[in-house]
Formats: structure tokens, sequence, C-alpha cells
């Protein structure tokens, strides 16, 4: 993202140039958005499950099996769901936004040069 914003600002002649290399900048940060976003609130949403699943009337179930599965669905939902890309990064809002920062200051930068 950061190379195609200096191409821009070095190649774009005309109007119609630059308005479509802008369009194209704003398309590639609106993909990573949807993608960070997105597993974001999957991620605000797993934090709840566990309140959820409390909340079924479990422990009333004449089914033996029902609060069993429960108690496992509880025990699994206490550890933490988090999104990586490759292992490598967590995906979230916080790793976009920053991702967004690292890459607009790098342009900056070689523009500068």
């Amino acid at each position: 993202m950061s190379f195609s914003v200096v191409i821009v600002s070095f190649r774009a002649q005309t109007g119609r140039q630059f308005a479509l290399s802008v369009i194209y900048i704003v398309g590639i940060i609106m993909q990573s958005s949807f993608t960070f976003l997105a597993a974001s609130n999957l991620e605000i949403k797993a934090e709840g499950l566990t309140d959820v699943v409390y909340d079924v009337d479990w422990y009333n179930a004449t089914g033996s099996k029902i609060p069993r599965h429960i108690m496992f669905m509880l025990m699994k939902a206490q550890r933490p769901l988090r999104l990586t890309g490759a292992g490598l990064f967590n995906v979230d809002r916080s790793m976009f936004l920053q991702i967004m920062r690292t890459g607009f200051s790098i342009s900056a930068l070689i523009r500068q040069i």
C-alpha cells in the first residue's frame, strides 16, 4: 500500500490518473479493513459466549448428556479466541490501524527521499 501511495504521487500527471489511483488505494484499504474488522467483531462475540452458554437452563436439563456438553463448551470458551495472520500477528482493529499508520509513514519517508 505504501508503494502504491508513492507511485500515485509520482506518476499521476492528469486528474483522471490521480482519481483512478486514489480509487485503487481506497479499494486496497477497504479490502484489508473488511478482513480485520470482521475478525475483530468475531473475537468480540466470542468473548460473550461463556455468558450466553451459562444462561441456558442446562442445570435443570433432564438428559444426562446436555449438562456434560454444556460443561465442555464452558471449558473450551475459557480460552480467548484470537485470529492470527499466519501465526505472526493478531488480526484485530488495533493491528489494522498500526498497519495503516506504518504504511503511510513509509510512503511519507519514501516521498521525501
